[in-house]
Order: C-alpha cells, then structure tokens, then sequence
C-alpha cells in the first residue's frame, strides 16, 4: 500500500507536477493498476505513476490543446469510459482503455480524442454554457448540476437536455413585496430578478439582467401604477424600472444614477420623488410620477456624504425629509 495513491498521500509525499504547470486538482480517478487520473484547472488529464506524472492527456500535442477549455471539476466512470466535465459546459467521454495505455513518445504528452461529447448551456444558441460542477447517475439519468444556478436533467444515452430547477446564483441581495398583490420580488448576486407568488409558493417570473443586482425598492399603488412597479438598483450604478404584467416582467427605464454600487431606492409615500444613495455615500433625487406618468425621473439634485458608505435609509413622512444610515456609525 506504501507505493499506492493513497499510502503516499498518507506518507505526506507531495505529488510532482515536474514539467506541467502547477494547478489545482478538482477531480480524479483511480485506474485498476494503481495509476492514478487526475483534472487540472486548464482542462487537461494527468496520469500519475505514484507520485510522478506518467502522461499529459491533451487533444493536439503539437498545440497542447486541452481537452476542455478551463477547470475540469468532474471526472467518474460510466461503464467503460471515464466522463470528465466542467467549466466550458462540455461533457466527454473517453476510453479507460485508451487512457491506460496512453504513453507518449517524446516528452509526456499525449494525444487522445473523446468518443462523444455534449454541450450543456442556455439560450437559443447555447451561448451561455453551464458550469458544470456535479454529475450523478441515477435510473439511466443523468443530474447536472451547474454552478450558475441551475440542474439539467439528460437520459444515459441521449443528447437532449432540460432544465429541471433553476435558482439564482450567488447571494439574494434584497426583497420587497407588492402593496396589492400575492407576490415578492427578489433581486439576486447575478443579475436575476424573481418574481414570487406566495399563495402558490411558486416562482411566476424571472428575468436576467446585466450587472449584479443590489437593492429593490417597490413603488406605493395607485389607479395609474396598479401596484406593480419597482425600480431596481445594481452593481454598476444602474437603476432599471419595471412593471410586473400579467405577461411577465417588462422593462419600462433604465438610467445610470452612479458611478459605483447602488446600496438603498427609497420612494416617497406619495410617490412623487424617488432617492438613491451609492455605497460611497453618494445621494441623488428624482421627480416621479406614480400616479400617472410612471416613466418620468427627471434629476431634482445630488450631494456626497462625506467619506462614508450608506447602509440604510428611510423617508420622514412628516416633513418628507430623508434619513441615512452610514457605515461610519452616523446617521444624516
């Protein structure tokens, strides 16, 4: 067991990447005779000989080209073929066979081609490749799951697949709830904006946008708003304005408020103003209309606060004044 994978492991012998650049190992495979198969964050299959690397499995040696384009975080055996997987969105098969008896001329590169691949990704043209970080095969299906948000469904030997469940990616960053209606708004750490219906307890829509989504702030209701429009603030210093249809989410303004992180939208309680503050302490006014016009910002007027970041703030019905809260501990 001392020359094994594992027995060296224990022995706390470092393995050798020799001639290879240095990387991070996410997946590996243990071959019957004790060599071991490993990943590499850019995309291409080691064998290991206990502690040395034996062969480098590429596509083309001549341009070692990788066998996928990024981290290979999956690798697991289907039947006579390893499956590896990752960050470009593309499962592969190759021969155990193949692998095993790979043994470069010169140097250790080696040349191998997949038996079948397939790309997992979104979109009509599969433009946005998942990030596939799981795989398991359970009653001749496989589940994908991809770092982005989502997990794939796809029969053993198909290659058609459907998304099965899809959440958000990174934190939710803020929620706000309708006046009138059954449902909640959620804006998340990608961009996707939620909308939820909590009698059903189901999502009814959801759209991505671009930007990292930060705060979200609904809008009072009234006969020409009908309760259904918020304005949403993002990472890039955007504020889009959006109405909540029977149809969907539908995108009404979109207009760059700061030059940093937006970190808090307030609305007046007549909805005639609308504040918003950066995470640098920058404040901006708006004129708004809530009641017809539910297009209308038009800039009142702006200020900084100094050397601080907003946290929170609120509007004093009382004299329609706004109160922030800063991350210096003081409140303006």
């Amino acid at each position: 067991m001392a020359q094994t994978f594992t027995g060296l492991k224990l022995q706390d012998e470092i393995a050798k990447f020799g001639q290879l650049e240095l990387s991070d190992v996410s997946s590996f495979y243990e071959l019957p005779d004790g060599k071991v198969v490993s990943g590499t964050e850019y995309g291409t299959l080691i064998v290991w000989e206990g502690q040395f690397v034996k062969t480098h499995l590429v596509l083309d040696v001549e341009n070692n080209t990788p066998l996928h384009k990024g981290m290979i975080e999956v690798m697991l055996q289907d039947e006579d073929y390893y499956v590896t997987a990752g960050a470009d969105g593309y499962i592969k098969w190759w021969r155990i066979s193949d692998i095993d008896q790979a043994e470069a001329d010169e140097g250790i590169e080696f040349a191998i081609a997949p038996t079948r691949e397939i790309k997992i990704a979104d979109g009509e043209n599969l433009e946005r490749p998942a990030y596939i970080v799981n795989m398991i095969l359970a009653d001749k299906t496989w589940f994908i799951q991809d770092g982005n948000g989502k997990i794939y469904k796809m029969a053993h030997d198909s290659d058609t697949f459907q998304t099965v469940v899809e959440f958000t990616q990174g934190a939710i960053n803020d929620v706000a709830m309708s006046p009138t209606h059954n449902y909640a708004l959620t804006v998340a750490e990608d961009g996707m904006i939620k909308v939820w219906d909590y009698v059903r307890k189901a999502v009814t829509y959801q759209q991505m946008f671009s930007g990292a989504g930060t705060c979200i702030e609904h809008m009072g209701h009234s006969d020409g708003n009908k309760g259904r429009i918020c304005a949403v603030g993002f990472d890039n210093g955007l504020v889009r304005i959006l109405s909540i249809t029977a149809d969907g989410i539908q995108l009404l303004k979109a207009f760059k408020a700061h030059d940093d992180a937006i970190a808090c939208l307030k609305y007046t309680e007549d909805m005639k103003c609308l504040c918003s503050a950066s995470k640098k302490g920058d404040v901006f006014f708006f004129e708004t209309d809530g009641l017809n016009d539910v297009q209308m910002y038009k800039p009142i007027c702006t200020f900084g606060l100094p050397e601080t970041g907003v946290n929170d703030m609120k509007w004093n019905p009382d004299d329609n004044s706004i109160i922030i809260g800063c991350s210096n501990g003081r409140v303006y």
